[in-house]
């Protein structure tokens, strides 16, 4: 039980750490002085977005599973 814990802990923490970089690759897209540079901040940001959506669908599995509700 206490490393499942741990495992939650863990994929909650690269959530964060995540989302953390989605924020500063579109704070940098935004401020970004050329095309090419926003071009390529922006295909970035499409890299990271789809990390996101694995580690919440993930999460989201880890949370809807027999032995979350056991626990």
């Amino acid at each position: 039980m206490s490393s499942n814990l741990h495992v939650r802990r863990a994929m909650w923490a690269e959530l964060i750490h995540e989302v953390q970089t989605v924020q500063a690759i579109s704070t940098a897209a935004v401020e970004a002085k050329s095309d090419e540079s926003r071009t390529a901040l922006l295909k970035l940001l499409e890299a990271e977005t789809a990390e996101v959506v694995a580690l919440v669908h993930e999460v989201g599995r880890d949370y809807s599973s027999p032995a979350s509700a056991a626990s």
